[in-house]
């Protein structure tokens, strides 16, 4: 419930991608603006492959009031590590920053701005959670990852240079979670 899908053209890679954005409770019936997560897939999945059983668990928590309503966006990242390849226009880094996430706040009542967003993932979606954060520490306040990818992943750049190039700009901006195990 509350889960719809979109297609956007991305300019970048000149091919459709899909994305499903689950919608809390209540949003249809105000004007309201939401913080969003994103949602990053693992190798091999989709935006069809964590937006039932991720959109289920806001769901439950939203209600039980652990957390406060949010929209939740799951694009398809394809194989891309969420980062730019441009030699075989796989463009996950320029899909999610440049294309997908303005869009969706043009789309939708989102808080658009860094304070309203944040990114989590799985395994290669958790390892592109943390680059993308600390690759754009202007964009995102936190960066959760479960089993994290935080290799050089398709030519990925590695999270912890990221991070030492980054410091000035991420310290006190962005916070981490990583669960491994």
């Amino acid at each position: 419930p509350g889960v719809e899908h979109g297609v956007l053209r991305s300019a970048s890679m000149d091919r459709d991608v899909g994305f499903n954005v689950y919608m809390p409770p209540g949003y249809a019936q105000n004007k309201k603006r939401y913080p969003v997560v994103y949602f990053l897939h693992g190798a091999g999945g989709t935006e069809n492959s964590d937006a039932g059983g991720f959109s289920g668990l806001l769901q439950q928590e939203i209600e039980a009031k652990r957390i406060p309503p949010v929209l939740c966006v799951f694009p398809n990242g394809g194989m891309s590590g969420y980062t730019d390849r441009p030699e075989r226009k796989v463009m996950g880094e320029s899909l999610i920053t440049k294309e997908l996430i303005p869009m969706i706040d043009a789309r939708y009542r989102t808080i658009p701005r860094r304070e309203g967003r944040a990114l989590c993932g799985f395994s290669m979606g958790g390892g592109g959670s943390m680059r993308l954060a600390l690759s754009h520490p202007d964009m995102f306040c936190v960066a959760a990852s479960w089993a994290a990818a935080l290799g050089t992943f398709g030519g990925a750049k590695d999270p912890s240079a990221i991070l030492k190039e980054n410091e000035k700009r991420i310290r006190g901006k962005v916070r981490l979670l990583l669960i491994v195990g």
